[in-house]
This record gives structure tokens, C-alpha cells and sequence, in this order.
């Protein structure tokens, strides 16, 4: 029993040595690392008029999910409601 707790002891404190604590370094104005990504690509110029683009076209096998910007989207709305209404009165009268 004794060996047991003393190895949970020895176990316990090499755990603690591998958990460092690291020192936390604040990052420096305008660090590389840090920077946000540059986009080295352009949006294409909106065209007005026509639904059809050319550029837009599918071949046989492309999927015709629309995922790019300006594809038309069909959006259907389906509703169901319910209702019910009920009135009922009760009169009586008794003299004795």
C-alpha cells in the first residue's frame, strides 16, 4: 500500500514538470505574422441587363446548384395553418 502511494506521488510530481508554465510575449504593432492576409484577386464588374452571363455556363456534367454570386435562386415558401373556434351556452331555469 505504501508503494503505491509513494508512486503516485513520484508520478503526480513528474506530471507537474512537464506543465510548464510559458511566458506570454505580446505580439508587436505591425508584425508580419499578425497581419491579415493580402487578396491578390479582383471581383469581376457587375453587369446589368440580362440574367444569362456567358461566363456562367454549365457543361453536361457540372452540378447546377447555384454557388457563385448572381446565380438565380428559386426560394418556395410552404405554410400551414390550422384553426378552430367553438361557442356553446347553457341555460336553464327551475321555480319551485
Amino acid at each position: 500500500m505504501k508503494w503505491l502511494s509513494k508512486s503516485w506521488a513520484v508520478a503526480v510530481v513528474l506530471l507537474v514538470g512537464c506543465a510548464g508554465r510559458q511566458e506570454f510575449i505580446p505580439p508587436q504593432p505591425n508584425a508580419e505574422e499578425y497581419a491579415p492576409p493580402k487578396l491578390d484577386y479582383t471581383l469581376p464588374d457587375a453587369q446589368s441587363g440580362s440574367l444569362y452571363r456567358h461566363q456562367y455556363t454549365m457543361t453536361l456534367f457540372q452540378d447546377r446548384r447555384a454557388y457563385r454570386v448572381g446565380d438565380v435562386l428559386t426560394v418556395v415558401l410552404s405554410e400551414e395553418t390550422s384553426s378552430s373556434k367553438k361557442a356553446g351556452t347553457k341555460f336553464g331555469k327551475s321555480s319551485a
